[in-house]
């Protein structure tokens, strides 16, 4: 899901007992979410192979926070007339407050699962899948420049540096705009990192990574961090 966008997404709910029903309920988990729900009927029953449905629409609200969310939409559906229930047969129905029997009512549940992309991501061969920018074990005397894209997901796509900070401070950093063929404002950047010759030998604890901090001047984009696994080993003398 791209942040700031109102994905849907469609499913269908189907009795092959019920000729009729109808929604006494429907919630969400997750909050803010919208859905709708149309009768389907002829052959899209046929098409189906069932007795009766609906296809329910659902739309997430523009304002999940980025990364993973879970959550479920609940439905209550009442059939307008009692089906045989194989898991009912030689059991006494259990009546309801409102004096309807438990063949006449069912529940489930639709999944809500996905993830919201982050308004700035990165890529390149460099960078590991949890985020961390590979720059390998270097000899001393030997630099180093890697490149990788950042993509920037938002109306606004015009990334404007404030403030570069790295540890260590020999690491060099600098962004440019991706060129297109059509010169389109695309929301992509090159970001440079470099491990120059003339940088010491240097090695952290293994707890412990060289870090990349970029602050932007951005509404809703305000800093990228990025941990760097880097070694330079001492000239062999």
């Amino acid at each position: 899901v791209a942040p700031g966008e109102k994905p849907t997404a469609t499913a269908v709910v189907y009795s092959q007992v019920w000729k009729e029903f109808t929604f006494d309920h429907i919630d969400s988990t997750l909050k803010g979410v919208n859905w709708e729900t149309t009768e389907l009927e002829g052959d899209a029953l046929a098409e189906a192979d069932v007795t009766s449905a609906y296809q329910v629409k659902v739309v997430l609200p523009d304002n999940l926070p980025e990364g993973y969310f879970a959550g479920a939409l609940r439905l209550t559906g009442r059939g307008a007339e009692a089906g045989p229930n194989p898991e009912h047969d030689g059991l006494p129905d259990i009546a309801s407050e409102d004096g309807t029997s438990s063949r006449d009512v069912a529940h489930c549940e639709l999944a809500l699962q996905g993830k919201v992309l982050r308004r700035i991501s990165v890529y390149g061969p460099t960078i590991t899948t949890s985020g961390v920018v590979d720059m390998g074990r270097l000899r001393e005397g030997k630099g180093k420049t890697v490149k990788l894209l950042l993509k920037v997901r938002d109306e606004d796509v015009d990334l404007r540096v404030r403030e570069l900070e790295t540890t260590p401070d020999f690491l060099q950093v600098r962004i440019e705009p991706h060129q297109s063929p059509s010169n389109k404002k695309l929301g992509l950047y090159n970001l440079y990192i470099e491990v120059p010759a003339s940088a010491p030998s240097f090695r952290l604890p293994p707890d412990r990574m060289a870090q990349l901090r970029i602050r932007f001047e951005h509404p809703r984009i305000s800093s990228l961090e990025l941990p760097v696994d880097l070694i330079i080993m001492r000239k062999a003398t």
